[in-house]
């Protein structure tokens, strides 16, 4: 894969993003480059639902609690932060999860059509596949509304759809 950008063109953080000129999708949970960001995609993801957001408490107050953040405490957590091996990324609900999924398959539709950039954070096929094991999950036993941990920041750069051809997908 090539790289249209560097490796971090919205840096690592909010305030590195917000300098670069990045915007934040909330579908994506991301800090995307102006030319892989699709305003109406966000837009319309952002009024879908109250799309809401948590953090775990401190320990004090015991295991499996959090407590909630809004959107602009969100977009502002650090790559550091964010990190699945760190207890403190944040968590939403398993409604957002899979709508987060349809979100990153509407982005790659649309790049295809419109011969657009893509953030490299949708690119990989773990991640398709990934979001259609989630789609195809039984729910039953499940309330959408439930909190998951499946909320963290990324910072990627853009890549033309083009370039992706032929690659191997990076089963897991």
């Amino acid at each position: 894969m090539r790289l249209l950008n560097s490796e971090w063109p919205c840096g690592i953080s909010a305030e590195e993003a917000k300098k670069a000129g990045c915007h934040f999708d909330l579908g994506l949970i991301a800090w995307l480059p102006h030319s892989c960001y699709n305003k109406e995609l966000d837009e319309s993801f952002r009024t879908l639902y109250p799309w809401k957001f948590w953090l775990p408490n401190d320990e004090d107050t015991g295991p499996n609690t959090t407590k909630p953040i809004t959107i602009e405490r969100l977009q502002d957590l650090p790559l550091q932060m964010v990190d699945l091996d760190w207890p403190g990324h944040s968590w939403s609900t398993l409604m957002f999860h899979d709508a987060h999924c349809l979100h990153a398959w509407q982005y790659m539709h649309q790049a295809l059509l419109k011969n657009k950039e893509i953030p490299t954070s949708i690119t990989r096929w773990s991640h398709t596949t990934h979001c259609s094991h989630e789609a195809l999950m039984d729910t039953s036993n499940v309330t959408y509304r439930e909190i998951s941990p499946t909320a963290h920041n990324r910072y990627p750069a853009c890549v033309q759809v083009e370039s992706l051809r032929g690659e191997m997908p990076d089963l897991y």
